[in-house]
């Protein structure tokens, strides 16, 4: 199987429902995929960027789930 990485770009989850519920569903149908809750993982938004480069490279089917506003 492919290493599915799906990154949540959400700002806040906890205040969405649409972007909340796709990833829920998403687990529910991939729970073997790996999560990257960007919102938790960088509450300050100061990213490591050479820890999500090695997630990028590691994964061979990225998704990108964000809103748009």
């Amino acid at each position: 199987m492919k290493n599915i990485l799906i990154i949540s770009g959400h700002p806040d989850l906890n205040d969405s429902f649409a972007n909340k519920t796709i990833l829920e569903e998403l687990n529910k149908l991939i729970p073997e995929a790996e999560f990257a809750y960007l919102d938790k993982l960088y509450p300050d938004f100061h990213i490591n960027k050479e820890v999500e480069q090695q997630r990028l490279l590691r994964a061979d089917v990225i998704v990108f789930q964000f809103p748009l506003f």
